[in-house]
This record gives structure tokens, C-alpha cells and sequence, in this order.
């Protein structure tokens, strides 16, 4: 086993172990070394998603609209470009304590797929907390007992139904009002699941439609409430964002 590539929600707090790599909308790429692999580690409480090592690495290009990337002495990004660098940006580091990186075309393509892995990571969030707070009415007592009462309003008039019965007694309602009331219930909760999850699938459907790192850009812009650059809005004609730019989602 080799070493560990995830993303996690960067509120999150995480254990000495884990190797925060960068960056990027809210989001860390971290790493976890092999020989910590072990029964020790504890991170399914970030709910991660584990990526390959190569797009791990990726996370500072996925903001490079010129497919030019600033490299700063001393960063994450001049750590891991290092070996990558010549002698002549190497020297600019040391000089002027930054130099340019031109983006190769895999480079580029990483970035897509990264960026493309954190705008689903986004969206599967958010919408995570919809269907949390969708579900979130009534109590513990209450919601303990919403498969029971599914199941018995879903049986023939002729069977038995003591919960629901106890529960139609209780409102002074019969059993067949009282299970008609379950299954209205029922069919409202799940045609709002079902409307969360079509507004999902669309979301990650424009996600997926992108072709370049600017088209990611420009769907951040327009759905995610993260400003695109000045370049690309002036290259595409596009008003500056007003400072109440926000997810739409």
C-alpha cells in the first residue's frame, strides 16, 4: 500500500499524521504516509474523498485561467515543483523569490479533473445538508417510529395495524384517515428527495460538460458564488461580480 490522497472540507480539524499538500474553495488536499497506515488512523469523520497521487498534486493549477501559474520561494507550490523547475526559475526563486510555470497540457488537464472533483465535492455537500435539514422535523421518538407506520400503511385493509391504530386513536381520526395521512406524508418526503436529487444531477451534468479550465471558472462564477479573474471577464465581456456574488444552490 502506497501513501494515502484525499479531500476534506478544510474546517475540519484533522490529526498530526495528516500532510495538509494545499488548497482550493474551502477544500484541503492532504496526504497521509504509508507507514501511518494503520487501525490508528481516524478519518471517515471528514467524509474525504481519496484521489490518485498525481491529481493530489494537481490542486495548484485548477486556478490558472492563461495556463500560467505564479510560483512564490518557500510555498507548497515551489516544494513540489522543485524538481520540475530549471535552473533559470530556480535562480529567479532564489533572486527574486518568485518565477513564472507554464502549464503543460497534462498539467491542464489535471486541473480540469481536480477542479471538476471539488465542484462535485461542493455540490455534494451542500446538498447533503438540504436533505439533513429536509429530514430534519420531528423528533427522535417520532422518527423511530416512521418505519412502522410506513410499513403498516402499506398493507391490506385487512391486516392488523396497532401502531397506526394506537397513533388514528390518539387523534381521534379512523385508521383508514390515518393511513391515508402516512402515505400523503410519505409520497410529500419523497418527491422532495426526488427534486434535491434532479437539482443535483444537473449541477454535476454542467459540472461534467466543462471543457477547460475556464469553462470551470466560468460555471463557478455563474452557480458557486466564486468570482472568475478580471482577464477572463474582460476576455469574455462579463461585468465585474458585485460583492454579493453567492452559491445559487
Amino acid at each position: 500500500m502506497g501513501d494515502l490522497f484525499f479531500i476534506y472540507k478544510s474546517t475540519f480539524s484533522v490529526d498530526g499524521y495528516v500532510e495538509v499538500l494545499g488548497s482550493y474553495l474551502g477544500y484541503n488536499v492532504a496526504r497521509i504516509q504509508k507507514n501511518y497506515i494503520d487501525n490508528r488512523i481516524h478519518i471517515s469523520h471528514l467524509n474525504p474523498i481519496v484521489i490518485r497521487e498525481e491529481l493530489a498534486y494537481a490542486w495548484k493549477y485548477a486556478d490558472s485561467y492563461d495556463s500560467k501559474l505564479t510560483v512564490k520561494a518557500k510555498t507548497n507550490v515551489s516544494h513540489q515543483l522543485e524538481n520540475i523547475l530549471s535552473d533559470e526559475q530556480i535562480a529567479d526563486l532564489e533572486i527574486k523569490s518568485k518565477t513564472k510555470y507554464l502549464l503543460s497540457d497534462k498539467n491542464i488537464s489535471l486541473g480540469i479533473e481536480f477542479h471538476k472533483i471539488i465542484l462535485y465535492k461542493i455540490i455534494e455537500d451542500r446538498f447533503s445538508e438540504k436533505y439533513l435539514e429536509l429530514c430534519h422535523y420531528g423528533s427522535d421518538l417520532e422518527k423511530a417510529s416512521w418505519a412502522a407506520q410506513q410499513y403498516e400503511a402499506s398493507l391490506p385493509n385487512t391486516h392488523k395495524k396497532p401502531i397506526l391504530e394506537k397513533l388514528a386513536a390518539n387523534k381521534n381520526i379512523s385508521i383508514e384517515e390515518m393511513v391515508s395521512k402516512v402515505n400523503e406524508k410519505i409520497m410529500q418526503h419523497n418527491l422532495s428527495i426526488a427534486d434535491l436529487l434532479s437539482q443535483e444531477q444537473f449541477l454535476k451534468a454542467e459540472v461534467k460538460a466543462c471543457k477547460s479550465i475556464a469553462d470551470c471558472h466560468r460555471l463557478r462564477h455563474l452557480k458557486f458564488g466564486i468570482s472568475m479573474s478580471v482577464k477572463q471577464m474582460q476576455d469574455e465581456n462579463i461585468e465585474t461580480s458585485p460583492a454579493t456574488l453567492k452559491i445559487v444552490f
